[in-house]
């Protein structure tokens, strides 16, 4: 852990496309972040999170997926090459995802459809490898929540929702089931996030960038997660080192409910 500044966790991070990855490693190691979640959105990505898992493992974990808008316009054999290499590699993964709905892609009931059997397929890799899932959602947020839902009753497994700042309603139906919600940076500056954020059950937030998804204009880095924990901390009225103890104590919690001790024990 940074003498600067308490572990914190970037539970959702395109790290394979920002620019100079040794810069942001090195960067992050001094800035207070003990471990970023490295998510894939289609083969050449999971390829290169498992990469940067083995190249950084104590910092870089590696979460396999095929995103739902890439899925929904890829072919048949691109979209069964993922699930293979996802099923094949996920012994050597500590989730699944990016996998979602996104009904902004998908505007048709054959490509809802699609997606939901790509989600499914996803879904099982997760339960199969007792796995927790990282869940995208756009324009398909209750179904995804009940996704969610479902699948931590049915497997045990912790189930994500990330950038889940929609609803305060379905955030307190999340909490009623157990599910995770992660926020961004969006909470810096946006009033109704923070409404639904101050919603979500303590015990089950996690802290995230979406890097380098832009905000303002500008990429998203894990350096913005001090400022998102910041965002959090006024929002809960606490210091940050709270904020960051009990999202990090959550995040080892999502990582290992329902998982036997042997893999507990790797994680």
């Amino acid at each position: 852990m940074s003498q600067n500044r308490p572990g914190l966790v970037d539970a959702h991070c395109h790290l394979s496309d920002l620019d100079d990855i040794d810069a942001v490693v090195s960067a992050v190691r001094t800035a207070g972040i003990d471990r970023i979640v490295a998510i894939s959105m289609d083969l050449p990505s999971m390829r290169r999170v498992l990469e940067l898992h083995r190249q950084f493992p104590d910092l870089v974990l590696a979460g396999l997926g095929h995103h739902p808008a890439i899925a929904v316009t890829a072919t048949d054999d691109e979209r069964r090459a993922c699930r293979t290499f996802a099923r094949e590699h996920a012994a050597e993964a500590d989730l699944i995802g990016e996998v979602g709905l996104d009904y902004f892609h998908a505007r048709t009931e054959a490509s809802q459809g699609q997606q939901r059997a790509e989600l499914e397929a996803y879904l099982s890799v997760a339960a199969d490898a007792r796995l927790p899932v990282n869940l995208h959602s756009r324009r398909a947020t209750r179904a995804t929540v009940e996704v969610a839902i479902d699948f931590t009753r049915q497997t045990g497994l912790g189930a994500l929702l990330h950038w889940f700042t929609h609803s305060a309603k379905l955030a307190r139906q999340c909490a009623a089931a157990g599910v995770y919600i992660s926020v961004g940076p969006s909470l810096i500056s946006g009033a109704e996030q923070r409404k639904v954020c101050a919603s979500i059950e303590r015990a089950l937030l996690l802290l995230e960038t979406d890097s380098p998804q832009p905000f303002a204009g500008e990429p998203a880095t894990p350096l913005w997660l001090p400022r998102v924990a910041a965002a959090v901390a006024e929002i809960w009225g606490c210091e940050l080192e709270e904020v960051a103890e009990t999202t990090r104590v959550n995040f080892g919690r999502y990582l290992r409910q329902g998982v036997p001790a042997t893999r507990r024990e790797r994680a």
